[in-house]
């Protein structure tokens, strides 16, 4: 569900034309209060393939990857593929410093990458392609969720079809929300207590089945 369709639910339970401009801000301020949980922090993705260089053997996690060509944070590494020509060529095996300065003499005469070693938000490689652009690295960890939060000063609906992670899977979680933020407006005690009570319901949903994901090592989750 988009922005503009989570804004016509609002409408329509509210029934107060006059406060349609206040609907943007109560979603921001649900939005940010569902986001203050530890989970959905994090999502487990394979980013965008990296093509290898020779003159390149450092890659940086928050500025060198890429999910659907938009630059995203690589969170926590997962594992690290080399792939030529579609096929897969290697997994590369982390090692901690010094062994991995080790490795890197071991397997000097490779072609490709074999092992790497992080520190930080850097990982470096060895050793390194000894061609260019004939290599690619996939990438397979968490990122960032791309939160979205609409506009709190404007209803212009310049923002209405855009989607995230909680409008899709969560949509009612954030109207039963918004609307909790409208009572103060309208002051019917009884329509207040039916909407707490449905967003307690949705948020219990929530924790429960983000619960589920997180102790399968699915998507989702937060991570150390």
């Amino acid at each position: 569900m988009n922005y503009g369709n989570l804004k016509d639910w609002i409408k329509k339970y509210l029934h107060r034309d006059e406060l349609s401009n206040h609907i943007p801000v109560w979603l921001s301020w649900t939005h940010t209060q569902i986001q203050k949980n530890k989970f959905f922090r994090f999502q487990q993705v394979q980013f965008d393939a990296v093509n290898l260089t020779t003159s390149k053997q450092e890659y940086d996690l928050h500025s060198d990857f890429a999910v659907g060509g938009s630059t995203v944070k690589c969170k926590r590494i997962i594992h690290i593929l080399l792939e030529k020509d579609g096929d897969r060529v290697q997994q590369l095996e982390k090692k901690e410093y010094p062994y991995f300065e080790e490795a890197c003499y071991r397997y000097r005469n490779k072609k490709y990458p074999v092992v790497y070693v992080r520190w930080g938000n850097i990982i470096r490689m060895c050793p390194k392609v000894s061609e260019d652009n004939v290599y690619q690295m996939i990438l397979f960890g968490y990122r960032d969720l791309p939160f979205y939060i609409d506009d709190p000063t404007s209803d212009n609906g310049a923002n209405d079809n855009k989607e995230d992670y909680l409008s899709i899977n969560y949509p009612h979680l954030l109207i039963w929300g918004a609307l909790l933020y409208a009572n103060p407006f309208i002051k019917d005690n009884e329509r207040a207590e039916f909407w707490a009570s449905m967003y307690r319901e949705h948020y219990q949903t929530y924790i429960d089945e983000e619960r589920t994901i997180v102790l399968s090592g699915s998507v989702g989750g937060a991570i150390g």
